[in-house]
This record gives structure tokens, sequence and C-alpha cells, in this order.
């Protein structure tokens, strides 16, 4: 089952939101209990969930970025078909960068896709949101924490709320804590096809590929799978420490 998935991880967050410690360095590679990044996240619960097959959307100042993944050969992901690949240039959005590098996914025999942010910490247990995905034959599937009591350690990211079908009848932003919120992990799970056919679509390369997969929750089913576990976001300096 998870054989069939590529992990695409976006490294487009805002380098405002760490002041100094992004002014030459995305937060990407923003260290975590000392020898950790915080690509190293994504990349471990997509290795783990099996996902041997996964691309990287960064902007052009990636330097410490290639940097740290050259140790992915400890990874097993330096295999010659497959593995892990870099796609960095002068973009604005990571939907500009994934339109202009479509033919390595193309080439690509995988059907799947699981989208996943830098930004965004936790351990994510792939294999069960897949199996939901799977089951639920849902076009979409996005991961959300619901966060029981008001909390600041949450202002900006996006909360989604769902029907009683657990269908997305909305997404916004968070800018008042409140309670029970479901925060988005902004991590997809989505046919290759479809997203292509998604981001095809749309007139606007300004637009990031999470915002162009909720625009479309008219016309898909989406449907959210609850992460129970830890989440935290690197959103302030405040979060960070």
């Amino acid at each position: 089952m998870l054989s069939n998935y590529i992990g695409i991880i976006t490294s487009f967050g805002s380098k405002d939101l760490l002041k100094a410690l992004t002014l030459h360095r995305g937060i990407a590679t923003v260290a975590i209990a000392g020898k950790y990044r915080a690509i190293d996240f994504p990349l471990s619960y997509m290795k783990n969930a099996g996902i041997k097959n996964m691309h990287v959307l960064t902007n052009k100042n990636c330097r410490s970025l290639r940097n740290h993944l050259d140790v992915t050969k400890s990874w097993g992901l330096n295999r010659k078909n497959g593995g892990l690949t870099i796609h960095s240039g002068d973009y604005a959005t990571d939907t500009d960068l994934l339109l202009d590098n479509f033919d390595d996914l193309l080439h690509s025999k995988d059907e799947m896709v699981v989208i996943a942010p830098t930004y965004m910490v936790a351990n994510i247990d792939l294999d069960k949101a897949i199996e939901f995905h799977e089951l639920s034959e849902s076009d979409v599937t996005v991961i959300y924490k619901n966060i029981a009591e008001p909390s600041e350690a949450f202002l900006g990211c996006d909360i989604l709320e769902f029907n009683e079908k657990n269908y997305l009848n909305r997404a916004f932003g968070n800018y008042l804590p409140k309670k029970n919120l479901n925060i988005s992990t902004e991590i997809f799970l989505i046919k290759k096809s479809l997203l292509m056919s998604l981001i095809l679509s749309k007139p606007s390369r300004d637009l990031p590929l999470k915002d162009i997969i909720y625009r479309s929750k008219n016309n898909l089913k989406i449907m959210g799978f609850e992460h129970k576990d830890y989440l935290s976001c690197l959103n302030s300096l405040a979060n960070y420490f």
C-alpha cells in the first residue's frame, strides 16, 4: 500500500516567523534538540511509513538545507531510482516550483502523494492516516489536531471546520485563542493525478499548494484525520524556545 506513495516536503515557511534564526537559512534547517533539524520530522515519519521517493521543494537560498540533507545517505534515500530529490529556485510559492518540476513526478510510477510542511513539529503515524484515506475513499485527506484549550501556540495556523460527515466545510486563519479548534498540520494525502489537475486548473502560481487544496472543498471530498499526539508549530521565537 505505502509503496505507491511519493513524499513532497514543502519548505516555504516565512523567514520572518523566527526572525534572527532564519536570516541565513530556512525554517527547514532550524535546530531542534541540538542535533536534529525541522525537516528531519517529515523525513522521519515518511521514511518510517515506507515511503522511499521524496521531493523537497525549497527556495534558492538553500545551501544549509543541501548540506544537512547530504546525511540522507544514512537514511537509505540515495538510491538511483527514487530516493531524495531537492528542487530549488527563485520561486515565491511551492506551487510555482512544483509546476516547473512536474516531469520528475510524472516519470514516477507512484500514484499517491503525501504533502507535508517543515514548520509543523510532530511524529505523524502515516500508516494509520493512509489506511483511513484509502478506506474512506476520500479525494483528499488532511491531518489535523484538536486543541481543546485556548492556546497562543497556534496563532496564524489554519483552522479546519468539518460537517457531520467529516467533510471539510471551511478553512481559515487562527487569530484568536479559542477552545476546541481543529488545527491543520498541513499534511495532505492525495492522488498524484488529482494534485496535478488542481494545480494546472489554477490561473495563478501565487497560491500555496495548501490553499489550492482548501479552495477545492466544494468540488472534492476532503476529509479530516485526527492526530492525537504531540504537535507544535515553529511560528514564533517564543514557540521555538
